[in-house]
């Protein structure tokens, strides 16, 4: 159990900024609806979409890269070449990255917005590429070396320093979006000078041109790959827009962002797994951990997305201007789609340890060609709901895909009864909140507590949980109880 137990410890870890971060959006979102308007939500999401998409391309997923040739190699010499490479070539990428996209801001302010109104915001989104590749680089390195705590406290102070400039630019300033754009700058400023500390304190400098060609050969399959995982995640903007109104993106973004709180679950989760999965399941019992793994991912994401179904109509009620109450409609497809696509994200991590690149740019954009059809087909005659059920298509799409060509690669033994307990059980208690629908706040918030026990007892009575977890659980307890009494006492 010392696997599971590493991986709970540095997935609780790694959780703190994530759970930080949500629980500041969530607080700060009376103020951010009060100075953003829906139309400045949608103004935002497509210049994240922007960033995110070029970012890909030119190499912000050399921390993959970096992870494999890490574990890989066997010296302390090698892997610190290993680490200075990645960063310099990120240096360069990022330095590059923003040169073309100052160059290039007018086409691309036409391509996403179909007029120039919006171009300076893009200088403040160029601008940060400078700063996002060798950051992202930086936190790989962390997580390489499994240094949990440093990484946390540098994602935490990032998280600190974008809220404060954040909320300072959007009250003081009434900045609008810039103050958002702006708020970002200062916090990638501060996280990549605190990981080039961290790097050169303990690393010595050296570059190779071979490793440097090795480790764009693996990352450009990557970006491609996020690229197109990026059209199913956010390419339904880009279709609203054009059948809507950047309003209906605005509402849509929101509950988007909310149904997306299931990846922030399996963000810490997978900031552990992507790093020391090529050690683990390479190592003793190492296919059956893999299996296990995926089963208890499963059950966490999809816990996540019965809280979040369950609870989003009386939060929004309380939390936001009538405005955007509509996204709680929206929440429960997208919260299920995150899930299934957190299923299929374990399914492809088959091909990084692999080192099947290729093949999983292949499964990726299979499911972008799916998705983009459904935007197609979808989005023109049913709008937001066409775009949530689009979403939930492709990734369901992926995943079995991902789930078939995976196997040929190499064959796992994954727990499929378990599985399919896991998903009759969030659907069950999912549907209860969603067809009884009252209308006083506290009722509603009654009823989802009664879903959120529902699902729990569903599992229980599938015979879901197996002795051994059984007998973990009450060991757990006992010892957190007695933590408890030994704080009181000294208290």
């Amino acid at each position: 159990m010392s696997t599971y137990r590493s991986l709970l410890r540095h997935s609780a870890a790694y959780s703190v900024p994530v759970v930080l971060g949500k629980m500041c959006s969530f607080f700060l979102l009376p103020i951010y609806t009060r100075y953003l308007s829906p139309a400045d939500y949608g103004v935002l999401e497509l210049l994240d979409l922007t960033s995110f998409v070029l970012g890909s391309l030119l190499g912000a997923r050399l921390g993959d890269a970096l992870c494999f040739f890490y574990a890989e190699a066997s010296t302390r010499e090698s892997r610190d070449t290993v680490v200075t490479t990645a960063l310099f070539s990120a240096v360069v990428l990022g330095a590059a990255g923003a040169l073309s996209g100052y160059w290039l801001t007018g086409p691309v302010g036409m391509l996403v917005f179909r007029t120039t109104a919006y171009n300076r915001y893009f200088y403040l989104v160029f601008a940060n590429f400078v700063l996002m590749l060798p950051q992202e680089v930086g936190l790989a390195y962390l997580r390489a070396v499994n240094k949990s705590f440093q990484f946390t406290l540098c994602v935490s102070l990032r998280l600190a320093a974008s809220i404060a400039f954040n909320v300072w630019f959007l009250t003081a300033w009434s900045m609008g979006i810039a103050a958002m754009l702006w708020g970002t700058l200062a916090g990638s400023a501060i996280l990549a000078g605190a990981v080039l500390v961290i790097i050169f304190s303990t690393v010595r400098p050296s570059f190779s041109a071979a490793l440097c060609r090795r480790m764009l050969a693996f990352t450009f399959p990557i970006g491609l790959s996020g690229v197109a995982m990026l059209v199913i995640h956010y390419g339904d903007r880009f279709f609203l827009q054009r059948a809507a109104s950047l309003a209906d993106v605005g509402i849509y973004s929101l509950a988007y962002k909310l149904g997306m709180l299931v990846t922030y679950v399996q963000l810490p989760f997978a900031t552990y797994w992507t790093s020391q999965m090529y050690r683990i399941v390479r190592g003793e019992n190492g296919e059956t951990i893999n299996a296990r793994v995926c089963t208890y991912l499963t059950l966490t994401l999809s816990g996540a997305a019965v809280v979040i179904t369950v609870f989003c109509r009386p939060v929004l009620n309380l939390m936001t201007t009538p405005g955007f109450r509509a996204a709680a409609q929206f929440i429960p497809l997208v919260a299920a789609a995150y899930v299934i696509r957190g299923l299929g994200d374990q399914f492809r991590n088959v091909f990084l340890m692999e080192n099947r690149t290729g093949t999983d740019a292949q499964t990726s954009t299979l499911g972008s060609l799916l998705c983009v059809a459904g935007y197609l087909l979808l989005i023109p005659r049913f709008k937001m709901w066409g775009a949530a059920a689009a979403t939930l298509c492709a990734f369901a799409g992926v995943a079995v895909y991902s789930y078939w060509k995976a196997q040929r690669v190499k064959k796992y033994h994954y727990e499929v009864g378990r599985l399919s307990k896991i998903g009759l059980s969030a659907c069950a208690s999912s549907a209860v909140a969603l067809i009884i629908r009252p209308e006083a706040v506290g009722a509603q918030f009654l009823l989802g507590l009664g879903s959120v026990a529902l699902f729990v007892l569903l599992l229980a009575a599938s015979g879901f949980f197996t002795r051994e977890e059984v007998e973990t659980v009450k060991e757990l307890r006992s010892y957190l109880l007695s933590r408890a009494g030994i704080a009181t006492g000294s208290a």
